[in-house]
């Protein structure tokens, strides 16, 4: 297993101080490089995936409203529908009554 970068870094400062290790130092470096590498790709990575996320919300938000549009519609155009039907059962109703009062008035004249 490997030692993590802080222990790492320590035991280069003790041999600093004890005076050895100019090839250590070029090994610190090449692994804070490495690291600094691997925080861009897992934040490269991370950005791409929220901008997925992103992307597939709009998408399903589109989709969503879309659908929720004609499903209104389609509301608006049955309840037109039925406020003629509704209009027309009235008229047939009126006439209908009228028809009655029209023939219980010839009855009452005929009387």
């Amino acid at each position: 297993r490997r030692k993590s970068l802080r222990s790492r870094k320590a035991n280069l400062r003790w041999a600093k101080e004890r005076g050895e290790g100019a090839a250590t130092s070029h090994k610190l470096k090449r692994d804070q490089l490495r690291k600094k590498k691997q925080q861009r790709l897992r934040r490269e990575e991370e950005e791409s995936k929220k901008w997925l996320e992103h992307k597939e919300f709009k998408r399903a938000k589109a989709h969503f409203e879309k659908v929720a549009k004609a499903h209104f519609d389609r509301r608006e155009k049955e309840g037109a529908g039925k406020e003629k039907e509704k209009e027309k059962r009235k008229e047939k109703k009126e006439k209908k009554q009228e028809e009655k009062e029209t023939e219980n008035e010839k009855k009452q004249e005929e009387k």
